[in-house]
């Protein structure tokens, strides 16, 4: 049974309980509110997050001890890798990319499909880009199309996106990294026990010490539209490779795989199904997105970009 608050139990550095503490002291404490945020990370289709913690200062990238990082509870180890995801992309944006993305669309129910592949060079900071159809077709400048490889899907984004064989319109506002409070260190207690309300997290069976695979579904009672359903996490980076979203309402999901490039945790696959519905036909439409030849370009890699952008996305703090 879930208790209104949180509480903070004494436990050892591999977060086994330790029953008979002499002195729990602050370890009664309320522990950190994950939940009060967890409704800022998924809402609807055009207002997917809003209002998140503000960036820890210390240790909101830290490194749970690869010896015994399963037996810390799924969802803090959850809460710390978000933090060192937000805190590793804003530190490390490029200003400027070049790249080609190839989006393929499928609707296997008619047996139909179509291509759509451009060259990319975007200013990140606002994410304007100037494309070009691939091989010799037009150009045009706006948002970075179907969406920037930049992209942080641990964040407050809001977006629409609709596909068809005919067409393939998204609309992207970036939003603030998500960052969640977490306690400061306290030499009377050994390790916090927090959760999130809305979201059960759980470790996958073949979660590894030095690579974790998180899995959560929402809780009884969600409301919001998506959810973050199974996060896998680089051995090497410590960064997520894999990150899938769920919708609690449809069978609409999203997924993005990412990759550090030249220092940038960079999106280089993402793909987005739904059932579409239209008068009396209905037909569940894939979008499959790669992205290859990243490069970052330290000028800008063509005039109309060399402009003043629009201020990068900041975390916000709660009121």
């Amino acid at each position: 049974m879930r208790d209104a608050e949180g509480v903070q139990l004494p436990l050892d550095q591999c977060g086994r309980l330790v029953l008979l503490e002499a002195k729990f002291r602050t370890a009664v404490n309320r522990s950190a509110q994950l939940d009060d945020a967890v409704g800022n990370v998924a809402g609807n289709l055009e207002s997917h997050s809003g209002q998140v913690g503000e960036r820890p200062r210390e240790a909101s990238g830290a490194v749970l001890p690869k010896k015994c990082r399963q037996m810390v509870p799924a969802d803090v180890a959850f809460a710390v890798l978000i933090n060192r995801t937000s805190q590793y992309f804003t530190d490390h944006q490029p200003q400027y990319m070049t790249y080609t993305e190839r989006t393929h669309v499928t609707a296997p129910a008619v047996g139909r499909s179509q291509d759509i592949n451009r060259s990319i060079a975007v200013r990140v900071a606002d994410d304007f880009a100037v494309m070009k159809d691939l091989p010799n077709g037009g150009e045009r400048t706006g948002q970075a199309f179907p969406i920037v490889s930049s992209f942080d899907a641990f964040s407050g984004f809001g977006f629409s996106w609709f596909a068809n064989l005919k067409r393939v319109d998204i609309n992207v506002k970036p939003g603030p990294p998500w960052y969640y409070q977490l306690p400061p260190d306290d030499p009377s207690v050994n390790a916090v026990v927090a959760y999130f309300s809305y979201w059960a997290v759980t470790y996958a069976t073949d979660s590894a010490d030095d690579a974790l695979h998180l899995t959560i579904a929402p809780a009884p009672g969600y409301k919001y539209y998506f959810y973050p359903s199974d996060v896998v996490e680089d051995p090497q980076t410590q960064l997520p490779s894999h990150i899938e979203m769920r919708s609690n309402q449809s069978d609409e999901m999203m997924t993005f795989d990412y990759k550090v490039i030249e220092g940038h945790w960079v999106m280089t696959h993402a793909t987005w199904s739904a059932t579409q519905h239209a008068f009396i036909f209905t037909s569940k439409v894939i979008a499959d997105v790669t992205f290859d030849n990243i490069a970052f370009p330290t000028a800008a890699p063509d005039p109309r970009l060399a402009g003043t952008p629009a201020p990068t996305a900041q975390p916000s703090s709660n009121p």
